[in-house]
């Protein structure tokens, strides 16, 4: 079965360790629980084998990204392949998920690392956003006529709304693969 055909929750019962993390997240858990989640996922979906990299804590202008997503690409007239950035993810804790202020919160974090992301690089593509509170998510893609992310889906339960999750996942990762 490839990636493809797979939706969240039979990744989940395939990752087991995906599984565990997301039983073991407690309302007292800080983002790093929030964020260990995400890091399974991203390296799941996007993993090294295709040139991808995700850092945590990534400083940027600005401040500090929860995860910052990259890909290791060939670009014209270019000596060695480049560091593409691709993704921003925040991550807020779980006993945060019905409290808008925190989307608030994550949105303006959002944006103002989308913004740095897009501005630090010349080749322009679709830039992405992630914002994870507890086990709720939202994606915003970056609209360069608007110079702001814009929720493009969300908000959604982790497994809930696994299938839709996933094909989000899967959106992006088709996009950076075939180069786009």
């Amino acid at each position: 079965m490839t990636a493809r055909d797979m939706s969240l929750k039979s990744v989940i019962r395939y990752v087991l360790t995906f599984h565990d993390e997301y039983r073991a997240a407690r309302d007292q858990d800080y983002e790093g629980a929030v964020t260990g989640v995400w890091d399974l996922l991203l390296n799941y979906y996007f993993n090294q084998s295709n040139g991808f990299v995700h850092r945590t804590q990534d400083k940027v202008e600005g401040g500090y990204v929860d995860m910052s997503s990259y890909q290791w690409v060939v670009r014209p007239n270019q000596p060695r392949r480049v560091r593409t950035p691709f993704l921003v993810t925040q991550c807020k804790r779980t006993a945060r998920e019905d409290d808008e202020a925190t989307w608030t919160e994550g949105f303006e974090q959002l944006r103002r690392y989308m913004r740095h992301m897009v501005a630090q690089h010349p080749w322009r593509h679709p830039q992405y956003g992630i914002i994870a509170v507890g086990r709720s998510v939202e994606f915003y893609k970056w609209d360069t006529a608007k110079s702001a992310p814009v929720l493009y889906a969300g908000r959604y339960d982790l497994l809930g709304h696994s299938a839709v999750v996933h094909e989000r996942l899967m959106e992006i990762r088709e996009e950076r693969l075939t180069g786009r």
